[in-house]
């Protein structure tokens, strides 16, 4: 080998080398970069989720709620209060309401809302890891207040991560959803906006679409159930609706209640939000064969109105359908030989 091949050769091994050193510190960046952000990720907790509130002015109303933190850093958290209504999705999630100039004007509520540490008003927080505090929320109701319902978040929000525009879910935060309804209960109002299920199934399992309106001026929380019957009229399923908050002049879709409690139970687990994306009520036989009903009924409150449609549905398996045909072709194959040799004894 001549000595411009020994530096050629040289050079190639310093630049592999100078390959295989930058691949491990992009490497050990990558790392430490994806630590620092695992360790400094928010994971928290707070009970109760939802709060339901009935109030006759004037009133003073208190209610305990509980935060812990779940990570292994202290985070500093900013409270904020933010007026929702219902998001068009109509799957029980919340759209916040932009803050105008006119917000006080419109939701005068909100300055007549507290949250208390021991006796001391906040509106910022600290926790250590593993830390859990008792706050306490305090609103006071005047005897001129406006009468109807409120709906508001009470949000713990990450100060590291703060809010741009409205506060819509962040990993960074939590909240707790507050119904406030001012003032005698209303007579309630709603009606089944929209009961469904696919007119022809092979199999199980049948999803039903359940919607209801509430076409009056405070939520409910409606609770309902879907019997299903068979060509015999003999009872065969249950399905047995989650109890929803529906707020006024909204629409929810309900799922069932199975499968809403699976849905929650894993997000709990893996500490996600849960997401029951245009849930569906399930009735999860598998095997069908024939014409069947399917009965909704829905309790608007436990004093009524009862709300009721009915709806049906065939199923026949495929393989029914093609095993049905083989028969038929077989029949009139065999009729024709019978009629062939009738013919030509």
């Amino acid at each position: 080998m001549t000595n411009k091949q020994i530096n050629k050769f040289t050079v190639g091994v310093k630049l592999i080398g100078y390959w295989i050193i930058g691949l491990l510190v992009v490497l050990v960046v990558l790392v430490v970069f994806s630590t620092e952000a695992e360790a400094s990720s928010v994971s928290l907790s707070v009970n109760p989720p939802i709060l339901q509130i009935t109030a006759k002015p004037p009133a003073k109303i208190t209610a305990p709620i509980k935060i812990k933190n779940l990570g292994e850093e202290t985070v500093e958290l900013q409270i904020l209060l933010k007026p929702f209504t219902a998001a068009k999705s109509e799957d029980g999630k919340v759209q916040y309401l932009p803050q105008t100039r006119s917000f006080d004007e419109e939701f005068p509520i909100l300055s007549k809302i507290r949250l208390f540490e021991e006796n001391t008003s906040i509106d910022s927080l600290t926790l250590a890891p593993e830390q859990e505090k008792e706050l306490t929320l305090y609103i006071e109701v005047d005897k001129s207040e406006s009468l109807g319902d409120y709906y508001f978040s009470l949000v713990f929000l990450s100060q590291s991560n703060p809010p741009e525009g409205n506060v819509s879910g962040s990993s960074a935060g939590i909240s707790t959803n507050v119904l406030l309804s001012i003032g005698p209960k209303g007579q309630p109002a709603a009606e089944i906006s929209k009961f469904s299920a696919p007119k022809y199934l092979q199999e199980g399992p049948v999803p039903f679409t359940v919607k209801i309106t509430n076409t009056g001026k405070q939520f409910l929380t409606p609770k309902g159930y879907i019997i299903i019957k068979n060509m015999f009229g003999q009872r065969i399923g249950k399905v047995d609706l989650m109890p929803v908050n529906i707020l006024a002049e909204t629409t929810r879709q309900i799922p069932d209640e199975q499968t809403a409690t699976e849905k929650l139970k894993r997000s709990t687990i893996s500490n996600q939000p849960s997401d029951i994306n245009k849930p569906t009520a399930l009735w999860r036989e598998k095997f069908l064969l024939g014409l069947y009903t399917a009965n909704l009924t829905m309790g608007v409150t436990e004093e009524g109105p009862v709300l009721n449609k009915k709806i049906y549905f065939f199923a026949f398996p495929a393989y029914g359908i093609i095993l049905v045909i083989a028969v038929l072709l077989g029949l009139f194959v065999i009729y024709k030989k019978i009629k062939r040799k009738l013919k030509n004894p």
